[in-house]
């Protein structure tokens, strides 16, 4: 069995429900382990910290998916994300194996995200994106860090004032659009993703407030 990633190049990492760490391409290693039926866990380890815990439950008629995920952070605190699915094939005796849907999504700690100016370079636009300090001139930047995915690239762009546009890309395929737009009155910043290879796909819409 394989976990497979959402690119049309995907990292598949291999599902050993053996309890043993496994190595994943970019640094941290994770241990699946089967509780029951219709109950998996998979736990993701860096450099002797846990990174993260999912918990995956099936429900009994095989259709429904709910993994609730903790994630610790950095800073010593910890964040649950509860997300459900709906199975989209595969038979529902078939336990994990199939393609399962998003329905529903459900945090207990807000997400945050955050730009800044690159060091060094005050007084020109530079900003750090994700694991890449990328140029806004849209010229590609190898993504690089412990997290990283292997072989991404990020292409960063100003489209005016408020509005800033990043495409990814990994090995040639051009994956996902982003725009972030900051609002007139500068206390709201809305980031919309295009799935750039499944044109059925609908954008994925989130809103932040500035703190």
């Amino acid at each position: 069995m394989e976990e497979p990633g959402p690119l049309e190049k995907p990292i598949s990492s291999p599902v050993n429900f053996d309890g043993k760490p496994h190595p994943l391409p970019n640094g941290p290693t994770i241990t699946w382990k089967q509780i029951d039926p219709n109950t998996f866990e998979r736990t993701s380890v860096l450099d002797g910290k846990v990174l993260n815990t999912r918990h995956l439950v099936i429900s009994d008629s095989g259709r429904t998916l709910t993994e609730e995920t903790k994630t610790n952070y950095p800073n010593g605190k910890s964040g649950t994300l509860k997300v459900v699915y709906e199975r989209a094939s595969g038979e529902p005796s078939g336990g994990l194996v199939g393609t399962w849907r998003f329905k529903s999504r459900q945090a207990d700690t807000p997400t945050e995200v955050k730009y800044e100016r690159a060091r060094k370079m005050p007084k020109r636009s530079r900003m750090r994106l994700a694991q890449a300090t990328t140029m806004l001139d849209g010229k590609p930047v190898l993504s690089s860090g412990g997290r990283s995915i292997p072989n991404i690239m990020a292409f960063a762009k100003v489209i005016n004032d408020r509005t800033r546009e990043t495409t990814m890309i990994r090995e040639g395929h051009l994956f996902s659009r982003t725009i972030a737009t900051v609002s007139a009155d500068g206390k709201t910043l809305t980031i919309t993703t295009t799935n750039l290879e499944r044109k059925d796909a609908p954008p994925s819409i989130v809103v932040y407030e500035k703190r």
